[in-house]
């Protein structure tokens, strides 16, 4: 599972506040890529509202804190259902799955045919 769909989870049940474990630099590095999956489901509307906060370390922007306002918004609720539910597994890759189907439906019709054709 990825960050972006482990953040909308949380989300989704009820998270409003993403921020480091303590203020030590590596729980601010460790940190980081749950803030930048924040930062894209904010930029890409599937959060309705989120505010950052940054702090310089050593000439590096870090994000330290996010907070979350409004949950998800309609489309962060579609992406999340999409990548976490076998319907929206099957839609995501609907052209592998119905090609492996007709494979399959294929693979019998031969060999039907083949048993009708050998006596």
């Amino acid at each position: 599972m990825s960050t972006l769909t482990d953040v909308l989870k949380q989300v989704k049940a009820g998270v409003r506040l993403f921020e480091p474990e303590d203020r030590s630099i590596d729980s601010m590095i460790a940190f980081q890529p749950t803030g930048k999956a924040l930062i894209h489901a904010h930029r890409e509307g599937l959060l309705e509202q989120c505010e950052f906060k940054k702090e310089s370390y050593r000439g590096d922007l870090l994000i330290s804190a996010a907070i979350v306002v409004g949950g998800l918004s309609y489309k962060g609720d579609e992406f999340l259902t999409r990548e976490t539910t076998l319907k929206g597994l099957l839609v995501k890759h609907s052209p592998s799955v119905m090609q492996w189907l007709f494979g399959i439906l294929a693979g019998f019709v031969l060999a039907a045919l083949v048993s009708w054709l050998v006596p």
